[in-house]
Formats: structure tokens, sequence, C-alpha cells
């Protein structure tokens, strides 16, 4: 059947990595296959924006439909050519995936590679080392509120032990990190972003660590985004480097499994308090009017995620 006639459906979802970059997702599906579904996944520079629609004609030329019953296919000759024209597209290969029938594709060396590890899969990948694989993993079910987490994979021959879920807040902060992880040599690692440490030995029928280790993402996510607030340059403010200082250093605790008890006793000091709720600008006669600081914002989300978490794992009080 003539390709133009295919109905496909085409969501496209994508995120900001940094100020350059874009982290794209493309789900397509049919409406008479239902059994029929391609997810394409890149990073892109925001310029010169790629054109979409035009991508999507692309696959279509590339899928067959067979009339008997309706049934779609995209076979292995015909994604090396989807992704021959991608390149055309100024498409970097190496930075671009395709999911399909619970299998990655990608082309390296010109050739079509197949990975199905689902914990590979579920990684979007952007550059391997001899120990860990790097990327933004990826969930099987993608949400409104999905949030693209760079992660490292850390694998012992083919069985994955480890990841490290990195906060960077700049692509020169990411590149010092993996430089640290790619030679670390010890188990532990001790990295200048926020970041947390993940033990899949740790986390089978173990409810109480995966959600600690969730919460600890969480407050990562928080400090990270305060951090990067505070590093932007504005000449008409105080430097923020004092408040800058206190969170870097709750994110060494956090990353180094201090406990969230003492987390939270930190938090609580009056000084922490009164040092995050002073405005940076030089005219303090206004700051009464100005509301809440971005820095205590970031406070009252940090209590409030560790209250969250105080709540999901004390154990229910027996009535007598």
């Amino acid at each position: 059947m003539p390709n133009s006639t295919l109905k496909l459906i085409f969501s496209t979802q994508s995120y900001k990595i940094f100020d350059t970059q874009s982290f794209v997702i493309c789900d397509v599906t049919d409406k008479q296959d239902k059994d029929f579904h391609v997810q394409i996944r890149f990073l892109q520079k925001d310029l010169p924006k790629i054109n979409l629609s035009f991508l999507l004609t692309k696959l279509k030329s590339h899928i067959t439909k067979l009339t008997i019953n309706n049934k779609l296919f995209f076979k292995d000759d015909n994604k090396i050519a989807f992704l021959n024209d991608l390149k055309k597209l100024d498409f970097d290969l190496d930075l671009t995936e395709i999911i399909h029938n619970k299998c990655l594709y990608k082309i390296n060396n010109n050739r079509l590679v197949k990975e199905y590890n689902e914990n590979q899969i579920n990684l979007f990948c952007i550059d391997r080392f001899s120990n860990y694989r790097l990327g933004y993993e990826i969930p099987k079910t993608l949400s409104k509120d999905y949030n693209p987490l760079c992660c490292a994979q850390f694998y012992n021959k083919k069985q994955l032990i480890k990841k490290v879920y990195l906060f960077p807040f700049n692509e020169a902060s990411l590149k010092r990190s993996t430089s640290i992880l790619k030679n670390n040599n010890s188990y532990q690692v001790s990295l200048e972003i926020p970041y947390v440490e993940y033990y899949l030995s740790l986390s089978e029928f173990n409810t109480d660590y995966n959600n600690e280790i969730q919460t600890r993402i969480n407050l990562q996510v928080i400090i990270s985004e305060a951090l990067v607030h505070l590093r932007k340059q504005n000449y008409f403010r105080k430097n923020g480097s004092r408040k800058a200082a206190f969170f870097n250093t709750l994110a060494q605790d956090i990353a180094n499994n201090t406990s969230l008890d003492v987390i939270s006793n930190q938090l609580n000091h009056y000084d922490v308090w009164r040092l995050l709720a002073q405005h940076r600008d030089p005219w303090g006669f206004f700051s009464f009017f100005k509301g809440k600081t971005y820095s205590l914002m970031t406070w009252e989300a940090l209590r409030e995620e560790i209250a969250q978490f105080n709540r999901v794992s004390s154990p229910p009080t027996l009535s007598p």
C-alpha cells in the first residue's frame, strides 16, 4: 500500500538539557495496527531547529503495510535507510536511537546495532566508557511531569550493579564529572556537583532503600536548581556565594548518605533560615515588600520533601 495513506499518530516531547541542547522523544503509533510503536529519541542543538513533520514524512517512506491485516512493518534495512536520511538532515547518529519491538537500534561504524538489555533500552546513551554508560534515564511510561535524569550505569560484565544520578549545572560540569567517574577506581565516588549513588544489590526487596534513594534524588534536583539560579550573573545583586556554599555542603551530605534526620536538623537551624531569607539586591529598604527569596523557597521545598519521606516511612501508630 502507498505509504502516503498511513494514518500514523505522532507525538513529541522536548526537554531542555542545557542552554544549547534539548532531548527529544518522538513516539509513533498507528490507528489500525495497535501493536505498532516506534520511538525515536535524539539530542539536538537548539539551532537550527529540526523539522519534525519532515521527520515523520521520512519515516512513512520506510514503513510497509500488509493490506490483508493492516499490519505495519519497519524492517532492519528500512531502519538503516531511515537513519541515513536523518544523517542528511544533520542528525548526529551517535546521539540518535530507535526503539522498536522492545529492542534498541542505532548506527555504529555504518552498521545497525541491536540491544535487547532492558536497562540499556531505558537509558538514552550519550557516551560510553570502559566502566560505565552515560545518558538520560527514560521510564517505560512517560508522564507529563517527567524530567530527564542524567545517569551513569556501571556494569560488571553485562550485570548492572550501580547507578550514579548526576545533576550538572552545565556541559562543562558534566564533562568534569564524567572524567572523574572514568578514572575512579574506588567503590564510592566524590563529585563537585550534586549526585546520588544507587546500588542494585541493596534495592531488591527493600522498599525503604528505594524510597530513600528517590527522596535523595528529589532533594538533589531541588538543590541543583537553586545552585544554577545562584550561579547566574546579575550586577544588581550581591554575591550569592554564602548561600551556594550552604547548598553545596548540603548536596555533599546527601550524596554521602548522611542521615535524612541530620539533613533535616541542618535545615532547621535559625542561622540557615536567616541566611537564605536575605535578599541579594542592594535596596534593603524594599526587601519587606519583595516576598520570599528563591533560596528560602528552596529551603521550604527541601523540608517538605524530607517530611513527606518521614510520613511514608514511619510505621503507623497502633491505637491502644
